[in-house]
Order: structure tokens, then C-alpha cells, then sequence
């Protein structure tokens, strides 16, 4: 028997703890016998703990503990055998109960000198109980004759508690940048982080990345995990207040304004758009201008898009046009803001022409209480019609 080494890591008398071994040899009447069979009459290879009983083949263990078991059979001459092992228990009493058990298989046909074995693995074994082997091997037939072989048995117990602490050993493998992973793994000691930390790769060694404030999320920022604020993060929460540091595309719901918002970049936009329309002038020979709806004026105008449809009469050119451009009026009516304009000099005549698209100038100044479109007329285009639409959303910060 082996008592101590590091069943993880060790190597039997190697472990630092007490070691013993011993070994058993078959009687020629127990290798032809079918059945279990004692093994006694042991020989103390090593012996240090004195709690074995060579004679009789019973060990007392000192305490309780896990016990790595192992029985090796070597045979002296080629074998083919079957059969099974098993460890017996006794509280004390007299009386061996099955405690653990392995199976042989077979043997490597005509091998001489073969080596097999079983194993029981990790065992827990109960201090002063007393233990004894019992091996099984199948009756021989015509091809398993052993004549004069015989088999010696050495049982090994490799005890895998009060073994040296140190970061070699399995039972104390911890993240360090000291011990056997520093070439692969040079992490900093992590034994002592805080609850909820997450181990991530920086630069130029893996790092600890703390656990976030409240109502953070992990996101990633230039291919690097950060936590950021919920309200950033996932956008479509509500107050009465914007929050700081926003990015780009992000949503808030305004409680106060019962409004949604986005952040365009710069600055905070109702997330609907509104639009105000103009009953269809014309058609008109002489300048005019048209005036648009009211519009609030608690919010700046963010212009999103200008829409005009126009029909002209004649032939339009270089020469002849209309000249259209659409303004935002204060309320006094006495500043006006140019947002977009066009003319109609390559319009064919008769004929509705779209002009649409996103205005040279999006936020009108404050206050803007109306949209008006002034036409003038260059030459002779002849008579207009005209049918112009804004589009806007509002400035909310």
C-alpha cells in the first residue's frame, strides 16, 4: 500500500506524506480457483505508517480521507485470464462488507511477464475501519493453463488530503502570475476581486474589468467592452430631463412633453415630423407670395425636406422663369429667413415638375410662426401654378 503523494500530481513516495507499500504472491491453489480469494501473506515492500497487518492482509486506516486505490497483477509466465477485484470493509466488527469494486478484462494473450491492473479511483475511507483486498479469476480453460506462473499483487493507496499547499498542486490552482501558467495565462491575482468583475484582454495582458455603476450596460466602444449608462446605452427610456453624454441615433422618451426624441449628434429633435401644407396657387401672371399655416412657436423648426410642385404656361429659359423661394417668418411677420428656392427656367410648359429634397438650410432662427413662399417672375414664362409642402421637425434642446 502507498499512504500520501498527490494522486493529482505526485507520484507515490514522492508526495511528502507517509508512504507504504506492500505485495502479495498467489498460491498455485488460488490461481486454479474460481471464486473470491483473500489476499494474505503480504511482504512490506515500504512501511512507514505501521498500520498494517502483512500477515493477514488488513489495514487499519489512520484517518478519514480519500484514497486513491490501484491493484496490479504481474504474471511470470504468458496468461490469459479474466477476473475482478474488490475492497472489503470492517467497522470493527468482525464481518467485511463490499466497500468498492473494479474489473481485470483480460489479459494481452501470450505475453510473459504481463503487467494489468485495477482501479478503484478515488475511495473515502472512514479512520480505524480496517480494509482487505479480495481478487475474482475465472476457472481456467483449455488455453489458460499457468502451470507454474504466479501473480503478485501490489496494492497502492495514494492519500489526496494534508498534502503540501502551493500553487502546483491541483487542490490550490488559482489564477497567479506566479506558478506554472505564467508563459500562457500572466494574469494578476484575481482571488480577491470584486463579485461580479469580468476578466477581459487588454493590450498587452488579460485585466480585470470592474463591475459597472447602477443602470450600466456592456457595450462596446472602439472594439474594447465599456459599461455606459442604460439611458445611452439602449435609448428608449423616459424623464423630464435629457441625459448626458448621448450618442448619435439614441431615443428618450420626454414624460413631460408626452414626445419621443432623438439625438441627430447635436442636438435633441422631436422623433415624429410634422408637416404644413399651402392651398394650390394660380394660376398668376405677377409676383406673390404665399403664406403657409401658423406654427408654434415654443420650439425652434428643424426643416427635414421642401416639396414644391409648379405648372408654368409658356416656354421657360434662361430668359423667362419664375423664381420661387421658401422662407420662415417671424411672428411680427418682419424678418424673413431664406431655407431653399429654385426657378423654373428648365421646366417644360404645361407640365407639373417636382422639385423636392432636403433644404439648403434646416434650423430656422427663433421664433418661426410661419413658412410663406415669395414668387417672382423674370421675362415672360407665362402664367404659375403652384402647390408648395414643408416638412420640419421640432428643436426640442
Amino acid at each position: 500500500m502507498v499512504l500520501g503523494g498527490n494522486v493529482l500530481g505526485g507520484y507515490g513516495d514522492d508526495g511528502g506524506g507517509p508512504v507504504s507499500r506492500v505485495s502479495a504472491f498467489l498460491t498455485a491453489e488460488q490461481l486454479y480457483t474460481a471464486g473470491w480469494v483473500d489476499l494474505t501473506g503480504w511482504t512490506k515492500d515500504i512501511d512507514d505508517d505501521g498500520d498494517f497487518d502483512a500477515v493477514n492482509g488488513i489495514w487499519t486506516v489512520p484517518e478519514t480521507g480519500y484514497y486513491c486505490l490501484t491493484i496490479q497483477l504481474h504474471c511470470s509466465l504468458a496468461v490469459v485470464n479474466e477476473g475482478a477485484a474488490r475492497l472489503m470493509e470492517d467497522p470493527d466488527t468482525g464481518v467485511y462488507a463490499f466497500r468498492s469494486g473494479a474489473s481485470m478484462g483480460r489479459t494481452h494473450d501470450g505475453v510473459v511477464d504481463n503487467t494489468f491492473g485495477w482501479w478503484f479511483g478515488l475511495v473515502h475511507l472512514i479512520a480505524n475501519y480496517k480494509y482487505k483486498v479480495q481478487i475474482y479469476l475465472a476457472a481456467p480453460g483449455a488455453n489458460r493453463g499457468v502451470m507454474e506462473g504466479r501473480m503478485r499483487t501490489t496494492w497502492d493507496c495514494y492519500k489526496t488530503s494534508g498534502v503540501t499547499a502551493e500553487l502546483y498542486h491541483a487542490e490550490n490552482h488559482i489564477l497567479s502570475t506566479a506558478g506554472p501558467h505564467t508563459g500562457t495565462l500572466p494574469l494578476a491575482d484575481l482571488a480577491v476581486g470584486v463579485l461580479g468583475s469580468i476578466i477581459r484582454r487588454g493590450g498587452a495582458d488579460w485585466e480585470e474589468l470592474a463591475l459597472g455603476a447602477a443602470d450600466t450596460v456592456l457595450t462596446v466602444v472602439g472594439g474594447v467592452p465599456v459599461w455606459a449608462s442604460l439611458d445611452v446605452g439602449l435609448g428608449s427610456v423616459s424623464g423630464v430631463a435629457f441625459p448626458g453624454a448621448p450618442a448619435a441615433g439614441d431615443l428618450f422618451y420626454r414624460t413631460d412633453l408626452h414626445m419621443w426624441a432623438e439625438y441627430d449628434g447635436v442636438r435633441w429633435l422631436s422623433s415624429s415630423e410634422f408637416s404644413v401644407d399651402y392651398l394650390t396657387a394660380g394660376p398668376v401672371a405677377v409676383p406673390v407670395t404665399i403664406t403657409s399655416w401658423s406654427l408654434r412657436t415654443d420650439y425652434m423648426i428643424y426643416v427635414t425636406r421642401v416639396a414644391i410642385k409648379t405648372r408654368v404656361a409658356g416656354v421657360n429659359n434662361a430668359l423667362n422663369y419664375w423664381n420661387l423661394v421658401v422662407r420662415g417668418i417671424n411672428v411680427a411677420y418682419g424678418v424673413a429667413d431664406w431655407i431653399d428656392g429654385y426657378n423654373t427656367a428648365a421646366n417644360p410648359p404645361n407640365t407639373w415638375v417636382d422639385y423636392t429634397r432636403t433644404p439648403n438650410i434646416t434650423q430656422v432662427p427663433d421664433p418661426c410662426a410661419w413658412f410663406d413662399l415669395d414668387a417672382s417672375v423674370v421675362g415672360a414664362p407665362g402664367t404659375l401654378q403652384v402647390n408648395p409642402a414643408i416638412y420640419y421637425k421640432l428643436i426640442l434642446t
